[in-house]
């Protein structure tokens, strides 16, 4: 491959990723969008609306929007526990417990 079809290959690249950052400063996001930022397909994360699984607007009955933030917290939830949590979550019941004999 030429010197020169390399470098239109990376501003291709390049470009691509910055239309993602950009995208991602956004705080609303369309289906599309929020699929692609949350690496899920378009028609599971419409499953997901569905369900009511996700909170959404149609503003005007059609077009399903996203806050990005509420994305966030939905596919941060159920995270696990590290073992400090679990030790402090310990110590908290044992603390508790003691007090009450």
């Amino acid at each position: 491959m030429k010197s020169k079809e390399k470098i239109i290959l990376k501003l291709e690249e390049l470009d691509k990723k910055l239309d993602t950052l950009l995208e991602n400063r956004k705080g609303i996001l369309t289906l599309p969008e929020a699929a692609d930022y949350l690496g899920l397909s378009k028609s599971y994360l419409y499953k997901l609306t569905s369900k009511n699984v996700l909170k959404y607007s149609k503003p005007l009955g059609k077009k399903i929007y996203f806050q990005k933030e509420l994305l966030d917290k939905w596919a941060l939830r159920n995270a696990n526990k590290t073992n400090d949590d679990l030790n402090q979550s310990a110590d908290n019941y044992l603390i508790k417990k003691k007090k009450k004999h």
